[in-house]
């Protein structure tokens, strides 16, 4: 990987290439631009803005040009996090760990690293438990951290909707409530909505687990909206198979047309060539059927 280059370097560099001259910065003279652009001094916050603006450039193209035109090895480890949306993924949970185990010896306190490390060996103990009733005491120290914050920030929330899950029923519901009220505040911020609907799909079927149906329905409808008008297929089709679990406690659906509608859902995921969801949601079928219909007879 080639080393990044300098901030001054790399605004000399687009600078020269959309030939703007020195001397047509507003509010930085041409000396202090020289200056920056030979290292000789760090631009105040101020005047980097106002030599971004200057350049058309925004701060994140900015980095990924002097990275060149790449990212940083912490900003890729970042991406493939926030890309890594399911703990089905087990080969890929482990090699991204190993990655960020290999980034953490050299930067033993970055805080997001290590969190998101938490978080896929929360995704790995998922997977070969098969059960949301897990030991993390990481995912206990995030929460201890961000709870009693009045605003929850982005990376906050995504650390959130990934970990409610492993906590008692009556902290994820709390965690749950704050999450939708705090991601209402990032609706138009980059990514939200991929966020946001993986976060409704999972709160609501993390209820339906929980026999908390009532509850759920909100959540899944807002999912299965949110979904279409996003046209996140896969997701949508995840909405839909909660979404017939709640209508069959409902009694809006029999068990044959729920049973009917799951195949619908599997052959549609079969055929996009994503078996391991297919199973994923039969799997979740069977046990909410023996789940709900125990607690019919007693």
């Amino acid at each position: 990987m080639l080393e990044p280059k300098s901030t001054g370097q790399t605004i000399k560099e687009i600078r020269k290439n959309k030939k703007i001259r020195q001397n047509t910065f507003p509010g930085v003279s041409k000396s202090t631009l020289a200056n920056i652009e030979s290292e000789e001094r760090m631009p105040s916050v101020q005047k980097y803005n106002q030599i971004l603006s200057r350049l058309d450039i925004t701060i994140h193209e900015f980095e990924y040009i002097r990275h060149n035109f790449g990212l940083s090895r912490r900003q890729q480890l970042i991406k493939s996090f926030i890309e890594h949306k399911h703990s089905l993924y087990a080969e890929r949970t482990q090699s991204l760990a190993q990655d960020m185990d290999t980034y953490l010896e050299t930067n033993p306190d970055d805080q997001v690293i290590k969190d998101y490390r938490t978080v896929l060996d929360v995704y790995k103990k998922i997977n070969e438990s098969q059960t949301y009733e897990i030991n993390s005491p990481g995912t206990a120290e995030i929460w201890d951290r961000i709870e009693d914050q009045k605003i929850w920030y982005y990376y906050d929330i995504d650390l959130m909707a990934r970990i409610f899950y492993v906590f008692p029923l009556s902290t994820s519901e709390k965690m749950i409530q704050k999450i939708v009220e705090q991601i209402e505040k990032y609706n138009d911020f980059t990514n939200t909505m991929d966020l946001k609907q993986a976060f409704l799909l999972n709160s609501a079927k993390y209820l339906i687990h929980h026999e908390k149906y009532k509850e759920a329905k909100p959540l899944i409808l807002q999912a299965k909206k949110l979904t279409e008008e996003q046209e996140s297929v896969y997701l949508s089709l995840y909405a839909s198979a909660s979404l017939a679990a709640i209508q069959l406690t409902e009694k809006k659906l029999s068990l044959e047309q729920g049973e009917l509608e799951i195949d619908r859902i599997c052959n549609l995921f079969i055929a996009l060539d994503r078996k391991i969801f297919a199973d994923d949601v039969r799997r979740d079928w069977n046990e909410f059927l023996k789940t709900y219909f125990a607690s019919d007879k007693s």
